[in-house]
């Protein structure tokens, strides 16, 4: 597992709108209108923010899925712990919660300038 990247690195994702989801078997891809493109293929929960906490964490692969509903959506904020937990919360009151902490997956971000940045 890597050490994610400083604080600094995700406050770049604040004021980003997601323009796409995209879904493979054992992936999701969030593409934002800065042309970064966030990769993730570990545990996740997602749900309104007051309640993410409570919601069952989704695996891989997905039956079904709320994160469209992100779609034409902002970035308000994004942190990340030294674990590489990860979460953004989003402009219309939701919350993604990343659990990239096991040594068998991943999150990964495409940044715009053409440089990879594996959180964990």
């Amino acid at each position: 597992m890597y050490s994610p990247p400083s604080q600094k690195v995700f406050d770049l994702l604040a004021g980003q709108t997601i323009l796409a989801i995209s879904f493979g078997k054992y992936v999701f891809h969030l593409t934002m209108d800065s042309g970064d493109r966030i990769s993730v293929s570990c545990p996740f929960r997602f749900a309104k923010k007051n309640v993410v906490n409570e919601t069952p964490i989704q695996l891989f692969p997905l039956n079904s899925s709320d994160l469209l509903r992100v779609v034409g959506i902002t970035i308000e904020n994004s942190i990340c712990d030294q674990e590489g937990n990860f979460e953004m919360v989003f402009s219309n009151g939701d919350s993604l919660i990343v659990y990239g902490n096991d040594q068998n997956y991943e999150v990964v971000w495409s940044h715009q300038i053409g440089q990879w940045v594996k959180i964990v």
